[in-house]
């Protein structure tokens, strides 16, 4: 475990550096190799540093190339797949390096499958802290910048969408609203559907809490600027 805490320091040192010697970029990219083969690892501990790490080098622009992006988006969906809740620290760094790669990576696509496990995983519960759901949503923005077309991906937006009223949190209704008016106004979507979507959002203004309301007003609002 000292050995990832060491490597993280040299990753932050490197990222600092607008010119990085070549001794460091050499260690860092061992250092990669190293990270990968700790995703296997049966310890929490190690796992979670690792995946630390690997989300700060890819942040970095030095050595994003350097890493594999198809075997580290593998054994990260399968690293996610042994966490039980968004509020594990394990799966809070793997969903931020899913998020990086869907983001940076344009020749990385999920299978179906794979799309249908992050989502069902990220998003299930919406009554979870808003600070949990944050790299969700962040994966999630990532995904429809890409236009993941998928059952999976409609389902999801009709569960957000009655969020944007009933939300816990004005973080979590805000959320869902941004994200649900970004699929609106980028997905392929046929029109009776259009008028399906906002007559729940108008019957959502019945909804007894103002705050509801209002963001359910608040998107209704951007949808028709």
């Amino acid at each position: 475990i000292s050995l990832l805490y060491d490597a993280l320091k040299c990753a932050e040192k490197l990222r600092d550096e607008r010119l990085p010697c070549e001794s460091d970029l050499e260690a860092l990219k061992t250092t990669i190799a190293l990270m990968m083969r700790c995703l296997l690892s049966t310890s929490y501990e190690v796992q979670v540093g690792a995946t630390r790490i690997l989300a700060k080098l890819l942040r970095s622009g030095l050595l994003a190339k350097e890493i594999s992006a198809e075997n580290l988006t593998k054994r990260i969906i399968r690293t996610l797949k042994s966490c039980k809740s968004v509020k594990d620290h394990l799966a809070q760094n793997c969903l931020k390096i899913l998020a990086h790669i869907m983001k940076t990576h344009h020749q990385i696509t999920l299978t179906l499958p794979q799309v249908s496990f992050v989502l069902s995983f990220s998003f299930k519960n919406l009554s979870d802290d808003a600070q949990d759901l944050k790299n969700s949503f962040l994966l999630l923005n990532s995904l429809i910048s890409r236009r993941v077309v998928q059952n999976d991906m409609y389902a999801l937006m009709h569960e957000l969408l009655l969020t944007i009223a009933k939300g816990q949190s004005m973080q979590v209704r805000s959320m869902c609203s941004h994200v649900f008016i970004r699929f609106v106004l980028s997905y392929p979507i046929g029109e009776r559907k259009v008028e399906d979507m906002l007559r729940t959002l108008i019957s959502s203004l019945e909804y007894p809490q103002a705050d509801g309301r209002m963001s359910v007003l608040s998107t209704i609002h951007a949808l028709l600027l």
